[in-house]
């Protein structure tokens, strides 16, 4: 029983940081679309999507950034690429690159440092402000405000000015990548430094040959069964508490898994570097895992699946050694 209590205590010990910013920051990922956000959300990331619904204001920070959910308040918006196609109950603001909106802003739009494009869907409740770069305005869109273009040459030739902003932008987006990849690496290194033997038995199961695509479908059972359970248990009335104990767990394994899964990736490597006869994790093994998997989670579309892959394999692995763990447990 004390070695239950004690990886429950480990897990509530490192969960209770992230569940308090959860649902406000994100260093990376998507906003699903039946997903709803309480508050504000802080987001940044390679390519980030909002599908889901933000009750609160909107600052992103990205590469390109997709708005096609629901932002109950304002949008505060830093990227290269930006399409909105949702809804932006107050105002949007957008700052850098190139700006597509095709969906329904009730408030006014700035978009300032690059092009404008606005789409026929277009439904512009305030002004239309678009400064720095061209901007392109559907006929069929809908405008009720004053719109106010004024194009780089309008503007006193300050091309510096744009070049400048876009690079305080990529600085931006550097810092709070460097700061994500700094948060991982030390739950990380504290989470191993608390239980190596359960590091090492869910490295070893990962990496077990014949285990690693069942560890990953047993993760994917568990990512979609999980909350699943929860919402029918919700909805039964009967369940309520209940759903919030699996709420509560899926939660957790999400936070856990953000760092077991660089050490799965980590160890592979090591492998694959050294081939060494007996794995063994160390820190550097650690740090390495962590640091390269968020980054490689940032190139778009293959990086996403790699990062997933792991997340699953780390799921599925886990579950499997808590599970052999509670056995053990007379």
């Amino acid at each position: 029983m004390k070695k239950l209590l004690s990886i429950l205590v480990g897990l509530m010990i490192f969960a209770v940081p992230f569940l308090s910013q959860a649902m406000t920051v994100r260093g990376e990922g998507n906003v699903g679309q039946t997903e709803v956000v309480f508050g504000n959300l802080y987001l940044s990331g390679g390519a980030p999507v909002v599908a889901g619904n933000v009750q609160g204001d909107l600052i992103a920070f990205g590469g390109t950034i997709v708005l096609t959910g629901v932002v109950d308040e304002d949008a505060l918006i830093m990227a290269g690429n930006t399409n909105i196609s949702g809804k932006v109950l107050g105002d949007l603001r957008v700052f850098g690159g190139s700006v597509f909106v095709d969906g329904t802003v009730n408030g006014e739009v700035v978009a300032t440092g690059g092009d404008v494009r606005i789409g026929p869907n277009a439904i512009i409740q305030g002004d239309l402000l678009g400064s720095g770069g061209s901007v392109t305005v559907n006929p069929q869109a809908k405008i009720f405000g004053k719109t106010t273009i004024q194009s780089e040459s309008q503007d006193g030739g300050n091309g510096q000015w744009k070049k400048g902003f876009e690079k305080f932008l990529q600085v931006a987006f550097l810092l709070g990548q460097v700061m994500t990849i700094i948060g991982l690496l030390l739950i990380g290194m504290a989470f191993f430094g608390l239980f190596p033997n359960i590091v090492n038995k869910v490295v070893h199961l990962s990496l077990q040959k014949g285990q690693f695509w069942k560890n990953v479908g047993l993760g994917l059972i568990m990512m979609i069964g999980i909350p699943i359970s929860s919402i029918l248990c919700f909805m039964s009335g009967i369940g309520v508490m209940l759903g919030v104990i699996l709420a509560v767990i899926f939660v957790l394994f999400m936070m856990i898994n953000m760092v077991t899964a660089g050490y799965i990736f980590g160890a592979l490597l090591y492998k694959l570097v050294k081939r060494p006869k007996k794995l063994q994790m160390g820190w550097g093994i650690v740090v390495t895992g962590i640091a390269l998997l968020h980054l490689v989670s940032l190139v778009p579309y293959v990086g996403f699946l790699v990062a997933l892959t792991f997340m699953l394999l780390s799921w599925g692995s886990l579950a499997k050694v808590q599970w052999a763990l509670a056995k053990g447990i007379k």
